[in-house]
């Protein structure tokens, strides 16, 4: 299945970004390191609300399969640059947390441990990315 993103540049370092199915857009900003008043998402960022969204999702579909309720479980990242051997994103730490009171099986808990490493996304980043993930309760 192939799915069309378009991406238009409105000036000012802006561009929108269209979903090619939905029609849904996001507006992009310069990154931060660039101009302090960031008001929207750099590009880089979502390849945080990829790997984010992608690794809930599986946690989503595997906690379906277990008729568990993870609804409120959240993730949050930390995307960290780098210029060495030339910019990109050098480290992204992954932190997710359940909500308060939710009781995991064991056998669930430890297929969510290897999510991380299941998801698409995360699969098609660079090798060279440090990527730490943490589960919080």
């Amino acid at each position: 299945m192939t799915v069309e993103t378009k991406a238009e540049y409105k000036g000012e370092l802006r561009s929108l970004v269209t979903h090619g199915t939905s029609g849904y857009t996001v507006e992009t900003d310069e990154p931060m390191e660039g101009r302090p008043e960031l008001e929207t998402f750099a590009p880089t960022d979502f390849v945080s609300a990829g790997v984010a969204t992608c690794i809930l999702t599986l946690m989503g579909l595997a906690a379906k399969r277990a008729d568990v309720d993870i609804t409120g479980t959240k993730i949050s990242i930390f995307k960290e640059m780098t210029s060495k051997p030339n910019r990109r994103i050098g480290r992204l730490d992954v932190i997710v947390t359940y909500p308060e009171g939710i009781e995991l099986p064991d056998k669930l808990r430890k297929i969510f441990s290897r999510l991380p490493e299941a998801c698409p996304v995360t699969r098609s980043l660079n090798q060279d990315i440090e990527f730490i993930v943490k589960f919080e309760n």
